[in-house]
């Protein structure tokens, strides 16, 4: 999956990192160029970083204006930017309808859907390809996104089924392609392969040879990895968005809390793993154990018997006493401090 600076920069949750040196902060500065990669506020990161930067930094076709441009545009260059943006974004679908799907098979509103399912996806997911440059001969080889759109065309209400027929006639896209009334928008087998094959190379560089926890890591993982994407929303519920999750801080961090434990290297359980295994359910269900039970109740009844009676505190209630013993008869001679320190043992 993709891992470049570009692609950890463009995440969405904070803190980004720096393109160049990797310093987490929320105070980077974008580009100037293409507002897809930051920088530590200084120029050295910048300037170190241009030269190889400089051959894919190209402007984004479609743009959040409010925070991409604020108040620094008038009116009607706003109007432009728009306009450009709804022609290229136009275009795009168009392509991709004519060169990947049958246009015949659709209804005219599944374009405009499609559009507006574009747009979110390159200022989401897929943000690295929202650039002018090559922007949709780009998107056109990029097999993820692709099939992502094919995949999303083929659940609206107005693709013919011939579409799904013709799909899952095909033995690529069959291995890739998921039931269109599934809940997860990629193929559950392959999201199980992607976590294995991600756990056995930590695996490997951990040292950890063990089949068994292997597989108790992975399993663990890919629980994870499927409720995060369909957490993010439907943009990350794609093949696109699959990948996208590798640049996502916070998901690499818990990723990696999650595998950690399944190996054995870390002893305390995430949050997520207890989840997935209602572990906090059980404990909260669970009754005392039957021992724990039987001590208690032998302690209690213990330090009731010995208590005194009223008319032993009424015989005995001198300074001596209670400085001393108020027990003169039967198995217990313990004063009264040294009662209360059994009894709140026993409570401990």
């Amino acid at each position: 999956p993709p891992t470049t600076p570009e692609m950890a920069a463009s995440s969405t949750d904070p803190p980004f990192r720096c393109s160049h040196c990797g310093t987490s902060s929320t105070t980077l500065k974008p580009c100037s160029g293409c507002s897809r990669v930051y920088y530590c506020n200084n120029s050295t990161c910048l300037q170190k970083a241009y030269p190889s930067h400089k051959s894919v930094c190209s402007p984004r076709v479609v743009r959040v204006h409010a925070a991409d441009d604020g108040a620094l545009m008038t009116a009607k260059e706003r109007e432009t930017i728009e306009h450009v943006e709804s022609k290229q974004l136009h275009l795009l679908t168009q392509s991709i309808i004519e060169q990947k799907i049958r246009p015949e098979i659709l209804r005219s509103d599944v374009s405009t859907d499609l559009t507006t399912w574009l747009r979110h996806m390159l200022l989401g997911p897929a943000q690295p390809l929202n650039k002018q440059k090559n922007f949709i001969q780009d998107i056109l080889n990029d097999v993820d996104l692709c099939a992502d759109a094919e995949i999303f065309v083929e659940a609206h209400a107005g693709c013919h089924k011939g579409l799904i027929l013709r799909n899952r006639g095909d033995g690529r896209k069959k291995k890739m392609y998921p039931d269109p009334e599934a809940e997860l928008r990629v193929r559950e087998d392959v999201l199980q392969s992607r976590c294995l094959l991600m756990v056995l190379e930590f695996s490997k560089r951990k040292g950890i040879e063990d089949m068994v926890l292997q597989q108790k890591a992975a399993q663990d993982f890919y629980v994870f990895y499927r409720r995060y994407m369909l957490e993010k929303g439907r943009c990350y519920n794609t093949y696109t968005g699959m990948s996208a999750c590798m640049g996502d801080q916070t998901f690499m961090k818990r990723s990696e809390d999650i595998v950690m434990f399944g190996l054995g290297l870390e002893k305390e359980m995430p949050l997520e793993v207890a989840e997935n295994r209602n572990v906090t359910t059980c404990l909260k269900n669970a009754p005392p154990p039957f021992h724990t039970v039987v001590v208690f109740a032998i302690a209690m009844v213990g330090c009731l018997w010995s208590l005194p009676s009223w008319k032993s505190i009424d015989e005995h209630a001198t300074i001596e006493a209670f400085t001393t013993s108020i027990f003169k008869e039967g198995p217990f001679n313990l004063s009264p401090l040294a009662l209360g320190v059994v009894r709140m043992v026993f409570a401990m």
